[in-house]
């Protein structure tokens, strides 16, 4: 008759079990066909966690798309286009990285407007409707023409 012995699982937090081995032979169970086995290794690989991140038309640097508990990490800044970036955000609280086991996560870019002030040197002239600041979001199609008595005016210079 074979008497066989049937290897318990084993739990690790934020692992998940591979099983037992014998050096690189998995053993499932111990029996008459593996007489000598003296030494077993319970093998493990890291769960891997997902990030998701929503970057509200930003552009993400090298920040990964995975985690594990043995790869946490810190967290790169995205880039958007006249805009600067405040901070990641996870569930409303500001993040600087993931630097426990969260599991899947969500991250949000908050962003802030850039906005730039204008200014003219008019140099005796006049202008009427002339904007004092501008942004991605309230850009300026066209200047109003400058108005001095006996000139032209050729255009606005930086």
């Amino acid at each position: 008759m074979k008497e066989e012995y049937k290897l318990p699982e084993v739990t690790k937090e934020y692992y998940n079990f591979l099983g037992w081995y014998a050096g690189d032979q998995k053993v499932e169970s111990l029996n008459s066909e593996n007489l000598g086995i003296t030494s077993l290794e319970a093998k493990f690989e890291p769960v891997v966690y997902t990030v998701e991140y929503e970057l509200e038309g930003g552009q993400n640097g090298d920040n990964p798309a995975s985690y594990t508990v043995e790869t946490l990490f810190d967290l790169a800044a995205p880039t958007k286009f006249g805009y600067t970036f405040e901070g990641w955000y996870l569930n409303g609280e500001k993040v600087e990285g993931i630097n426990e086991v969260l599991g899947n996560v969500v991250l949000v870019a908050k962003w802030n407007l850039d906005t730039y002030q204008l200014s003219f040197e008019l140099n005796g002239g006049t202008a009427e409707g002339l904007p004092t600041e501008y942004s991605i979001e309230n850009l300026v199609a066209s200047l109003p023409e400058a108005v001095k008595e006996h000139y032209t005016f050729l255009g606005w210079y930086d």
